[in-house]
């Protein structure tokens, strides 16, 4: 410790007493003299209570009690490691920037903006693609319901595709389930009875019934074929054609459409002979 007497500097070594040093003299000025004794009066050089703590100490602000306020810092420059910390007390989010609460969150999916899986919300616009596919669309019934390839194919064929059934019946299953569909044949019984040709579906509590109309077609899941009803019966697809049924038969002299066991006889007859119609 050095210090100045009124002529010299003298030295205190370290852990030495310094003695007395009376502040007078003509260098020093009454106002001086005042403020440093008013700063060391009763100091020692190991005196604890004149010792600094650095993280004890607060930036003296009257308007926040003499506490530093977060607000007041710079700008971070680099990321913040949390160390597993939360970061608590966080207002609503209200720009990209800000940070999002939890409940925020959470609470996202329930907003209008979001495209739920239950069909809740629907679209707002018109929505692209990108080149991809819609799958798994249910047979259309109504008018603005997205067409299936089938039913876009069965409507060129003049076919009015129906849902598909699980099987043909004439007797109502045991513990039917919601939305089970079947084809009523003969002889139908029970709740079925008068109902033959019918589609017949159970609505959980009861059977619904749909009478065709010619076109209709249905897929049968039972044995993986399709019927379609052609204003009489129910048939399956390859069946509603038969040769006998075409049209101008009578004219047609193609040697394709002759029936051989109709017109050969057991003995032939020559060329220029007159023959019975019924020889024939």
């Amino acid at each position: 410790l050095r210090f100045r007497d009124n002529t010299v500097v003298k030295d205190v070594g370290e852990g030495a007493s310094p003695g007395e040093h009376a502040l007078a003299g003509a260098q020093h000025s009454e106002d001086t003299l005042a403020n440093l004794n008013a700063k060391i009066t009763g100091a020692t050089l190991d005196d604890e209570s004149a010792k600094r703590d650095p993280n004890a100490h607060t930036h003296a602000d009257a308007a926040t009690g003499g506490k530093l306020e977060v607000g007041d810092l710079p700008a971070p420059t680099k990321a913040l490691a949390m160390n597993s910390q939360k970061v608590a007390g966080l207002a609503a989010p209200t720009v990209a920037g800000d940070a999002a609460r939890k409940d925020e969150v959470d609470t996202k999916a329930n907003e209008t903006e979001v495209i739920k899986k239950d069909g809740s919300v629907a679209f707002t616009g018109n929505q692209a693609m990108g080149g991809n596919k819609l799958t798994g669309l249910a047979t259309p019934t109504a008018g603005s319901d997205a067409a299936t390839k089938d039913h876009v194919d069965s409507v060129v064929q003049g076919l009015d595709w129906q849902k598909s059934v699980l099987d043909e019946l004439a007797d109502p299953p045991g513990t039917p389930t919601t939305g089970d569909r079947y084809l009523v044949i003969a002889t139908a019984t029970g709740d079925w009875a008068g109902h033959e040709k019918d589609i017949a579906e159970w609505n959980g509590i009861s059977w619904d019934f749909t009478t065709p109309n010619k076109g209709f077609a249905v897929w049968i899941e039972d044995v993986g074929r399709q019927k379609s009803y052609n204003g009489i019966e129910w048939v399956f697809f390859g069946t509603t054609v038969d040769h006998g049924n075409l049209l101008g038969l009578a004219d047609d002299d193609h040697a394709n459409y002759h029936n051989d066991a109709r017109h050969d006889t057991p003995t032939r007859h020559t060329l220029g002979t007159v023959v019975p119609h019924d020889a024939l």
